[in-house]
This record gives C-alpha cells, sequence and structure tokens, in this order.
C-alpha cells in the first residue's frame, strides 16, 4: 500500500513536469551513475596501491631490523628490546600456569560439588573441565554421557559448574539464580536444598523460587542461610508487581 502510493505521488508529479526536463534530468543521472562506477574503479586502483606500498613497507622494516643489528650503536636498545621479548614469554608461561591451575582447581570443586549434590550414586565417574571450559561428563562405564542426561541432571550440573567457578574466582559479588530447583523433585530437590547455601557460603546468594519450588521442607532445609525473605505480589487493580518483605524469617 506504501509503495502504490508512493507510486501515485510519483505519477501525480510527473504530470506537471516537462518532457525535456525530465529528459535533461534523466541525462544527469545517467552521468552520475557514469561517476559513481570511475569512483569504485578508482578505488580499487587506490587499495591495489596501498597493498603495494605495505609490502615496500615491510621490507623497509626488515631491512631496517638488519641495519639494527649491524650497528653497534643500538646494541644496548637491541639487549632492552631481547629482554622484553624474554620477558613477555616469561609472563605467558606464567599465565597459562595460573590458568592452568585455576582450571583444576574448578574442575576438582565441580566434581565434588556434582557427585555429592547428584542424587543417583554410583552412576557418575567423573566430571571434566576442558582447557577451553567445556564440560564433560564420564558414567561409570567410562562412556561421555552429557547429551544423555536429564533436566533435572543438567541443572545439577549447571548448578555445580557455577558454584565452582564462584568458589575459586575470587570475585566477592552476589549470586542470583533463578528457578534453581524449577527442574528437580522430592528427594534430590531437599538435597539441593540443603547442600547448595554451603558451597556458595561466602556469597550473598539470590534465589528467585516459585511456590512449587520453595516447599516447606526446601525452607525448612535452608533456614540456617536465609537472611531476608520477600514475596513477589501481582496487584491486578493496579496491573503492577509489588516486592514485599516477609516478617520473622
Amino acid at each position: 500500500m506504501k509503495k502504490d502510493q508512493r507510486l501515485k505521488e510519483i505519477s501525480d508529479r510527473l504530470k506537471g513536469i516537462p518532457i525535456d526536463e525530465i529528459q535533461n534530468l534523466e541525462i544527469l543521472r545517467n552521468n552520475f551513475e557514469d561517476e559513481i562506477r570511475e569512483c569504485i574503479a578508482d578505488r580499487a586502483r587506490k587499495e591495489l596501491q596501498v597493498s603495494a606500498i605495505e609490502d615496500r613497507k615491510a621490507d623497509k622494516e626488515k631491512n631496517f631490523e638488519k641495519e639494527i643489528k649491524k650497528d653497534k650503536k643500538q646494541k644496548e636498545l637491541r639487549l632492552k628490546l631481547e629482554l622484553c621479548d624474554r620477558s613477555v614469554e616469561a609472563l605467558k608461561g606464567i599465565k597459562e600456569k595460573v590458568v592452568g591451575e585455576l582450571r583444576e582447581n574448578a574442575e576438582q570443586k565441580f566434581e565434588e560439588y556434582f557427585l555429592s549434590l547428584h542424587w543417583k550414586k554410583g552412576d557418575f565417574k567423573n566430571v571434566k573441565i576442558s582447557d577451553d571450559y567445556k564440560t564433560s561428563v564420564i558414567n561409570n562405564l567410562g562412556s561421555e554421557c552429557l547429551g544423555t542426561m536429564s533436566a533435572g541432571e543438567r541443572q545439577v550440573l549447571a548448578l555445580s559448574f557455577m558454584a565452582s567457578l564462584s568458589n575459586v574466582s575470587g570475585f566477592d559479588a552476589p549470586i542470583i539464580i533463578d528457578t534453581p530447583l524449577g527442574r528437580i523433585s522430592g528427594v534430590p530437590r531437599e538435597k539441593i536444598a540443603a547442600s547448595l547455601p554451603r558451597y556458595l557460603e561466602n556469597s550473598q546468594l539470590i534465589l528467585l523460587m516459585t511456590d512449587q519450588e520453595y516447599t516447606p521442607t526446601v525452607k525448612s532445609n535452608m533456614k540456617e542461610r536465609i537472611g531476608k525473605e520477600f514475596e513477589l505480589r501481582y496487584d491486578e487493580e493496579e496491573v503492577t508487581t509489588k516486592i514485599v518483605e516477609i516478617e520473622g524469617v
């Protein structure tokens, strides 16, 4: 509809314009297109020139480095540059070592948390964290089983991974978890409710839970770590959600 309206507007405007003026405008438009094509071709030529200049620049830099090495006056500068290079390599090694140790510590905590939180004892042998922080779960038969885990098991895996990273990161910041027990039911839910706060005991933990998750048993298992308790109440008249603190927690 917009296009039809636009076409009608253009048609109405053209009716009042002389043929000669339209022809002149068409010639002008063709000239502009020729200029655009010429500019594109000129740009391509300039890019080739820039590429050739950069190649020559690289050759000059190589020759410059050779001349610096030949010049005895630059010996001190060369020694400083070599020291900087060695320092950079040493720092890279230190970084790799520290990152590796952190990953190993995270992996150790990850396995500890997952195996203790999971309700099926003996089903899993260990869990791993690769160099690029991808997780792997090995069952008691020695096979990778990450792709066959249930939604609840994946939830436990995610909670364990988060807790392990928080433990080794050194960052003291609040942690917010939305529906931490949403896919878990029964005894596993109660066990996780009692265990999770201990794994994050040095962090402020904020849990956003539904009434189906926050059962009396879950609340009882977590009561030692509950500092404040709030309820989100929807007001249909005002069409807003209010945050109400629950007294006596």
